[in-house]
């Protein structure tokens, strides 16, 4: 049997509630505990999201607050860093909670300016871990528009 805890969030209302302007991405804030990624913040100026690693049972928490972050000393801004900085300034889509096959939910799936996904954040270790996602046709041309640098090439020239 797999037992199944459900996030720190209501999975019948949607973490960004309804509004008229959109949730645009104005900086991004982590704090590290004992050097693990213990939360990430996702400031969007008036209000923020807080993601939360659980240690307990190595799963992530959701949780939005409806007035401005008050970025304290134990958070440092990562905004400014790969991959953060090409979402700056762009509209929070969607957010997904996922479930692994062992009933845990330890993994959020971010979109900006689209409603395909472009981040993936994953509680491994009581850490969380973030990844870039995307369309695989995207990411194969992108590798196959990046010349590779041959020294043998570069010799005879």
């Amino acid at each position: 049997m797999i037992a199944m805890a459900a996030p720190n969030t209501s999975l019948d209302s949607p973490l960004l509630p309804d509004r008229d302007e959109p949730y645009q991405l104005r900086d991004v804030f982590e704090k590290r505990v004992y050097g693990l990624r213990d939360e990430i913040v996702l400031d969007f100026g008036d209000c923020f999201l807080q993601f939360k690693a659980e240690i307990d049972d190595d799963t992530i928490t959701g949780q939005f607050h409806g007035r401005p972050f008050n970025s304290r000393r134990r958070y440092r801004s990562i905004g400014s860093a790969a991959p953060w900085r090409r979402y700056l300034k762009k509209e929070c889509g969607w957010i997904w909670f996922a479930l692994s096959q062992q009933g845990y939910w330890d993994t959020i799936l971010i979109s900006f300016d689209a409603v395909v996904p472009n981040i993936l954040l994953y509680v491994m270790a009581s850490s969380i871990h973030v990844f870039t996602i995307g369309p695989m046709e995207r990411i194969v041309a992108e590798k196959v528009a990046k010349p590779k640098n041959n020294k043998k090439t570069a010799q005879r020239s």
